[in-house]
């Protein structure tokens, strides 16, 4: 697992964790002035989206690649419910989904092929839902 320092509910970690980053880039948002999108590319490829409210704070993630990212970075303060969430008896090899009003995560895939997003409908803002999260 790779270190991904896009940590939700907290500013863009970009600029200050460049070691783990390939490159990064803004990417086009539908809503500009409503938020904004940074694309990340991790050292091991994973490629991060990370969803940024006026005010700089991370409300979404989604990640893709060959590995899986690090979720415990990834999902900060949130991380223990994605935790507990793994223990459970039935996720132990199934998709992860939380789905409660203040944090929805989503995870899936298989073998070299990772995928998920994290929202926090709480930071995201007015009109924004999960589906804009890509």
């Amino acid at each position: 697992m790779t270190s991904v320092h896009a940590e939700l509910g907290a500013a863009s970690l970009t600029q200050s964790h460049s070691a783990w980053v390939k490159s990064s880039s803004a990417l086009t948002s539908p809503k500009p002035f409503v938020y904004s999108i940074q694309k990340i590319i991790t050292q091991d490829e994973i490629e991060v989206h990370e969803y940024l409210n006026a005010t700089g704070l991370v409300f979404g993630l989604a990640w893709a690649g060959e590995s899986k990212p690090n979720m415990s970075s990834m999902l900060g303060s949130f991380a223990g419910r994605y935790q507990f969430a793994l223990s459970q008896p039935s996720s132990a090899r199934a998709p992860v989904a939380i789905n409660t009003p203040d944090f929805v995560v989503q995870t899936g895939g298989r073998m070299n092929h990772f995928f998920g997003v994290a929202f926090l409908p709480t930071l995201a803002p007015q009109g924004v839902s999960l589906e804009d999260i890509k």
